[in-house]
This record gives C-alpha cells, sequence and structure tokens, in this order.
C-alpha cells in the first residue's frame, strides 16, 4: 500500500529519538479502516512517554527500558499520538463503504491500551484502526478542533463521570490553562453549566475570561507558595464539591482544604510533582474522597460524540504546528509562559 510520512520514537530520550521519516502505509484487516489523519494534538502522555516518566522505580532500570503507565516496557521504535482526527478513506472487510469520506475521532484510551502509547498512533499521515475505535461526527468544528478533542477530553470526561457531576455542583480545576483542564472547563460550563472555579498561573487570568466569557467560570490567579495563592485557598476553603487537578505537586494539601465535607478530588496526573505529603485527618475527618482516574469510563466517547454533534464544546487552540515541527511543538507545549489551550499538529 506504499509509504506515508511518520514521527517515530525510536526510543526513552530527548527530543532527537523524534525521526520523520517514510513508514510502510499498513494493510487493512478485517473490520479495520484507513484513516487520512488531519490534526493530532500534543500532550502531556507523549512527552512522559518519550522520556520514561512513569516508571516509579528507583532508578535501577536501564534507560533504555523505563516502564509505561502500564507497568510495561513501551514498545519502541513507536508512533506515538494520541490524539488524532481524520477522514476514513478505505475501509476493510465488514465495514459499510458508507463510512468512506466520515470524519471520525479515535479513542485514545480502548480495551487494548493506549493509541500511541502501547501501540502506533496519530504522529503519521494515514493509520489503519479498528472500526470500533472510531466515532463519526459532524458539526461545525475544525480539523484543528477536532485533533485536539480525544485525549484531553476523553480524560477529562472520564474525571468527570468518575465524580459524579451533576447539576449545582461548584467544581474547582487547579492548572486551569492545560489542555485537560480546559477539556474540563469546556465539559462542565459548557456542556454541563456547572460552576467552574478555575485557578491559572499569572499573566492568564484575562485570556480566561475571555476564552470562557458569557459561561459560569470564576477565575483566579495564582501559584502554589505566593500570596495570591493564599487568598484562593481562604476565599473557597470548604466550598468545593469536587476538585479535579491534574497539577499535584506542593499544593495537593491546600486544594483539599476547599472541599466540603463528603466532596472528592479526582486526577489524571500530576504535572507539578507525582510525589506529595498528605495529611490523612484532612481525608477522614472530612469524609473525603480520592480518586484516581486512567481507564475511561464506557459511557466517555459516546458522551463526547454527542457533545460534539451538538456543537456543547469548543476546544481552545493555542498554535498549530506541521507534524515535523513536532520537537518545536512539545517544547512549545512544556514552557508555561501566558498562554491557554491546546498545541495541535497538521500534516
Amino acid at each position: 500500500m506504499g509509504t506515508h510520512k511518520a514521527v517515530v520514537t525510536t526510543g526513552i530520550g530527548d527530543y532527537d529519538v523524534l525521526k520523520y521519516i517514510d513508514v510502510p502505509t499498513p494493510e487493512l484487516r478485517p473490520g479495520s479502516v484507513l484513516i487520512e489523519v488531519k490534526s493530532m494534538g500534543v500532550n502531556n502522555t507523549d512527552i512522559n512517554t518519550r522520556i520514561g516518566w512513569y516508571d516509579q522505580g528507583e532508578g535501577e532500570d536501564d534507560e533504555e527500558d523505563k516502564k509505561g503507565w502500564n507497568g510495561k516496557s513501551s514498545p519502541f521504535p513507536l508512533v506515538q499520538g494520541t490524539d488524532a482526527a481524520g477522514i476514513i478513506v478505505q475501509v476493510g472487510e465488514g465495514i459499510e463503504k458508507y463510512y468512506i469520506g466520515k470524519t471520525v475521532l479515535i479513542q485514545s484510551c480502548t480495551d487494548n491500551g493506549w493509541f500511541g502509547t502501547d501501540f502506533d498512533g496519530g504522529f503519521q499521515e494515514k493509520v489503519v484502526v479498528p472500526f470500533s475505535h472510531c466515532w463519526t461526527v459532524n458539526n461545525t468544528l475544525t480539523m484543528e478542533e477536532l485533533g485536539a478533542i480525544p485525549c484531553s477530553y476523553g480524560t477529562a470526561e472520564s474525571m468527570l463521570i468518575r465524580a459524579r457531576i451533576t447539576p449545582g455542583m461548584q467544581i474547582m480545576v487547579p492548572g486551569a490553562s492545560g489542555g485537560v483542564a480546559g477539556a474540563v472547563i469546556d465539559l462542565c460550563a459548557r456542556a454541563r453549566n456547572v460552576n467552574v472555579v478555575a485557578i491559572v498561573g499569572e499573566g492568564k487570568k484575562a485570556l480566561l475570561e475571555e476564552a470562557y466569557q458569557g459561561l459560569p467560570v470564576t477565575v483566579r490567579e495564582g501559584r502554589f507558595g505566593g500570596e495570591k495563592w493564599s487568598k484562593i485557598v481562604e476565599e473557597f476553603k470548604g466550598c468545593v464539591d469536587v476538585v479535579v487537578d491534574n497539577v499535584g505537586g506542593g499544593g495537593v494539601m491546600d486544594i483539599l482544604s476547599c472541599l466540603k465535607r463528603g466532596g472528592s478530588y479526582v486526577t489524571s496526573g500530576a504535572i507539578a510533582g507525582a510525589k506529595v505529603e498528605i495529611d490523612m485527618r484532612t481525608i477522614y475527618l472530612n469524609d473525603l474522597s480520592i480518586l484516581g482516574s486512567t481507564k475511561w469510563a464506557d459511557d466517555c466517547f459516546p458522551n463526547l460524540q454527542r457533545f460534539i454533534n451538538d456543537s456543547k464544546i469548543k476546544p481552545l487552540i493555542t498554535k498549530v504546528f506541521k507534524l515535523q515541527d513536532i520537537a518545536e511543538a512539545q517544547k512549545a507545549f512544556l514552557d508555561k509562559g501566558a498562554k491557554v489551550g491546546k498545541f495541535v499538529l497538521t500534516p
């Protein structure tokens, strides 16, 4: 079936392990489809897998054999990319030709593992995947916006399902300028009309207020350890039903203090630090629930498909890069300057 361009990650390492090369286009299998990829989001999980961040050992493992999120070694060389949106251009045996030309999102988390982590993903011009991993969409979002959805919004939606978000709740989102946090805000404030307290770093308050103008989003600016942070914690102490936190780090105890009795703290990441100290008394004396979320809920992607087709969500896009410039895109992604929203790649 010829070849196409892809970014292949050759192993654990810095940006030099990312190779933009020609790869064979896989043959179709029964029940699968060939997708021409139009856009792919940039996510923490792609970087974390590349640098071996998920390994929980004490350094005894060889640098080239760091374990992935599931405790197994990542199958390098690997086409990463947990996000992909595109057009079905060919269908395998058992799939109706009706679907040729349809716009689809590829589900990032499946029963077989993570797209772009456990098997080849979206950082390529074409990809063959089981049709059961594809979700057709039909709305006014751009391809770049669609490519920003699968991983961030899937992760966010699954956390919201686990935390049993309902109308009338107040949700707190630290690190609110990031991709997953932005998806949480969108899925709460726009799709569900749930009140959100969004905490952002210095210089980002006005950007976020403009982005969510007219929605039930209260924005506060401050970083852990600063005077503004202390004021935020004091303002919302004991007022929040659910905290959705992918930041972690030193601010966790402060964030827990903002929960009401019986509240929930749900997390699927720890970009500011994975190892934190927690006073267990805060948890049990306040009847708090601590929830982790990696494997997605069954309702996750059906919900997202419905929200997309009903125009209930709209991702924020910071900048679009070409696929061959992936190293530049990941560096920009890791720069925590005055920006909000997602970075996206296009072929």
